[in-house]
């Protein structure tokens, strides 16, 4: 279904999810009144699902909105990787969340690109172990791990926490965001065994295994990783129930 298609794969919180539930519902009720010929019934759950279909898309867009605010930091890291790409004749990744794609740039020119999936609550940077979050930030692969290394086919294993993660993670602490027990996590990589059509990581990066093996060759111990949430913002949300 278009609106499943169009909503189902954003991490809710739990009164969102009620409605956007909710809506789905009438949905499928109104899709059953048509076929029965009920067309008053189906006519009436229409009405009122594009009623709750309307308080979930401004929900959602001012949830995104809320999201987007740090698109200037993402672009500048993104910028300065390529720059980092074409001044050192070097291969660098960039991943987009929003696009659920991963980038690789050789030279300051992009080459190639894979598709990805992340943690469940991937919206947002990663704030502590087991959060299901994917990091944000500028990093590096640290370590490259063979088969015999990895239950994920192959992995690249990247220096998260960095620096910026470590003081962001105090300063949560310290604004009791975050409970002073909290780890802030590690061992967050870019690896296989993706292609499920889901969001399903602990935090990592998925890719399918072909993907997995031709990235694994264009990149070293040392590669740039840049992770954003996105680069060019999002579209507005049009779906709307048809009659």
């Amino acid at each position: 279904m278009e609106f499943r298609q169009q909503y189902a794969d954003l991490p809710f919180d739990h009164q969102l999810r009620r409605r956007f539930a909710e809506t789905e519902l009438l949905l499928n009720e109104s899709e059953s009144a048509l076929k029965n010929n009920n067309y008053l019934r189906a006519s009436t759950l229409i009405q009122e699902s594009e009623s709750k279909l309307g308080v979930v898309d401004q929900q959602v867009t001012a949830y995104l909105d809320a999201y987007l605010r740090q698109l200037p930091q993402w672009r500048r890291w993104a910028e300065e990787t390529i720059t980092w790409s074409r001044e050192n004749s070097a291969c660098v990744l960039i991943v987009n969340k929003l696009e659920r794609k991963l980038y690789v740039y050789e030279s300051g020119k992009p080459s190639s690109e894979f598709s990805v999936e992340f943690g469940p609550n991937w919206i947002g940077p990663k704030k502590q172990r087991g959060d299901g979050r994917t990091p944000e930030g500028q990093y590096h692969i640290r370590k490259k791990k063979e088969h015999q290394q990895t239950a994920y086919y192959l992995a690249l294993e990247i220096d998260y926490p960095n620096e910026d993660d470590q003081k962001e993670f105090e300063r949560a602490q310290g604004r009791g965001e975050i409970s002073s027990n909290a780890h802030i996590g590690g061992l967050i990589e870019i690896h296989g065994e993706g292609g499920r059509g889901l969001n399903w990581t602990e935090g990592c990066v998925a890719l399918k295994n072909g993907d997995m093996e031709k990235l694994f060759m264009f990149v070293q111990v040392g590669t740039p990783v840049t992770i954003v949430g996105s680069l060019n913002g999002q579209k507005k949300n049009t779906f709307r129930a048809k009659k």
